[in-house]
């Protein structure tokens, strides 16, 4: 016959402290540090591909906005700045000019 379970059972012990755990939050960046570090990474990528390149991070939103020569940079430039993102959405709306 099994013997009933203790709290001093030693496989039980990893759990009995789980009230000490400290459940630290995962740093928080801010909208404007998501923006800068979107904004660095598209340019460090893409150099004056995008031109009047602008980031904008409002909440969980991001907008790229911008003009650039071909659809292929519009596409680098979103594939940058989803590197960076976390949770965000994006909207790229960099205009085409052709």
């Amino acid at each position: 016959m099994a013997r009933p379970i203790s709290l001093n059972d030693t496989w039980f012990e990893p759990f009995a402290d789980i009230h000490d755990i400290d459940f630290e939050a995962k740093d928080v960046r801010s909208p404007r540090q998501v923006s800068h570090e979107i904004e660095s990474r598209i340019r460090q990528r893409l150099g004056g591909r995008i031109r009047d390149l602008h980031v904008a991070c409002d909440g969980e939103i991001v907008t790229l906005r911008g003009k650039c020569q071909t659809y292929h940079s519009k596409q680098l430039a979103q594939h940058a700045a989803l590197g960076v993102m976390e949770d965000e959405v994006l909207h790229n709306v960099i205009e085409v000019c052709t």
